[in-house]
């Protein structure tokens, strides 16, 4: 009653002591207390989309004061983004909100400009004050991948109708679809967990960490470009204080033995910048997927290259029952002791239905982002295979695509460490490329 009572006085003294900016676009843009419990926030309404597209929303605004830390307010949707999407999904384009969260109570910005996915939807009058502070506050929404009519603006690196995706594979423009995706020594991939020959499986990569005990081994990840990897979320995170800092994570390429620190043909490489999907839980491991990047390789070697990126379609149903390949140092791909050299599996994809009906404990973990896959039979990945890729090769272009990467394995409580016996659970590439892309850019 008392906290209700000086939040009321503190409304009656702000009321009091300015009132709310005048908006140059009421249909566009309002300034509204939320809910009669909280400050003042700035609610957008933004055009139905024409068709599902990626929607790009930026928002100008002038603040007559300095703001006192690199805090500038945070924009994002009014909706639930799962909501929005399904709507996209089923075609019906309605008017999409968003909802800015101010820097400050007092004073309230106002508009200098908005636009989405660049037409202008309103624009300000200039303000002149002695102190005048230009934010900007930008929101992107990525459709599910399959969902795409048109992609209005391709970029320029990504080559359509099937073939691999180029994606900036060397210091230079790679012209021609050669790079990525194949080894330049053969493949000897067998079932059930065997030792691969260096060279032959050239974009995995081994994700070192520093903890209080030193650098070790920590998970695996795909090279997809000359500065890029990709592996899982929960590999550069931690529990309590989120995204590890660049300076404790280390990429190393052509890694093949890791009883030996140095090899020949390997090279380590510290992270530069670590970008997490917005979306990945820690509790549920949705979203799991994230992007390291590094200073960039001058020139490929034979333990040295990329994968491609997926660029078929991201249904899953045309895979149903096909193999794709896993390779890595994981624990438990062929024996339950650490591995010392990576091991490889093929391993079948198999619908989320058949998943939950072999184990009805995964619809608690999966979403539309997850692929199920694995053979049951005691062979799979384990601890250190996390981030590991499962690639696909296009038989139209005989290169390797990166379609997924290891997220989860279910425990045996008995033996306490990966079941193998049940399918476990990939993060599906292929429904974030779109984000893969623009961090590229």
């Amino acid at each position: 009653m008392v906290a209700n009572f000086l939040w009321a006085l503190l409304l009656i003294n702000l009321v009091g002591t300015f009132s709310v900016p005048y908006s140059p676009c009421p249909d566009v843009f309002i300034y509204k207390w939320m809910n009669n419990s909280g400050p003042w926030v700035g609610l957008i309404t933004a055009p139905p989309p024409p068709k599902v597209m990626q929607l790009k929303l930026d928002v100008y605004l002038y603040l007559t004061a300095a703001l006192p830390t690199k805090y500038a307010g945070i924009l994002e949707l009014y909706e639930p983004k799962s909501i929005i999407v399904k709507r996209l999904v089923l075609r019906e384009f309605l008017p999409i909100k968003y909802v800015i969260q101010f820097p400050l109570v007092n004073p309230l910005p106002t508009v200098k400009n908005i636009t989405f996915n660049g037409k202008t939807l309103c624009l300000g009058p200039k303000v002149i004050a002695p102190v005048v502070t230009t934010i900007h506050l930008e929101h992107t929404l990525y459709p599910p991948l399959g969902t795409m009519e048109q992609v209005p603006a391709r970029p320029p690196n990504i080559i359509p109708n099937g073939a691999a995706t180029r994606i900036n594979l060397g210091p230079e423009y790679v012209e021609d679809n050669e790079e990525c995706g194949r080894a330049i020594k053969v493949n000897p991939l067998i079932i059930g967990g065997s030792s691969i020959e260096r060279g032959s499986w050239p974009w995995l990569v081994a994700v070192y960490m520093i903890d209080a005990l030193g650098i070790k081994f920590h998970c695996s990840g795909t090279l997809i470009t000359s500065k890029h990897v990709i592996t899982a979320a929960h590999c550069v995170s931690h529990d309590s204080t989120g995204v590890l800092t660049e300076d404790s994570v280390f990429i190393y390429l052509g890694k093949f033995n890791l009883k030996q620190w140095t090899e020949p043909g390997s090279v380590l490489k510290p992270a530069t910048k670590i970008s997490i999907h917005p979306d990945y839980n820690r509790s549920t491991y949705s979203a799991d997927i994230a992007v390291i990047e590094f200073e960039a390789m001058k020139a490929w070697t034979n333990n040295i290259r990329p994968a491609c990126l997926w660029s078929r379609t991201s249904k899953i149903e045309p895979f149903l029952g096909q193999t794709g390949m896993i390779a890595g140092w994981g624990h438990n791909i062929a024996s339950a002791e650490k591995l010392q050299i990576p091991h490889s599996l093929q391993v079948p994809v198999v619908s989320q239905e058949e998943c939950i009906r072999s184990f009805s404990d995964f619809r608690h973990i999966m979403t539309e982002q997850s692929l199920c896959a694995g053979s049951r039979n005691g062979t799979g990945p384990c601890n250190g295979d996390s981030g590991s890729g499962l690639l696909m090769l296009n038989t139209n272009t005989y290169q390797w695509e990166l379609r997924a990467i290891v997220s989860i394995s279910l425990l045996n409580a008995t033996a306490q460490t990966c079941d193998l016996t049940k399918y476990f659970l990939l993060t599906d590439v292929a429904k974030y490329r779109y984000w893969i892309l623009s961090l590229m850019e």
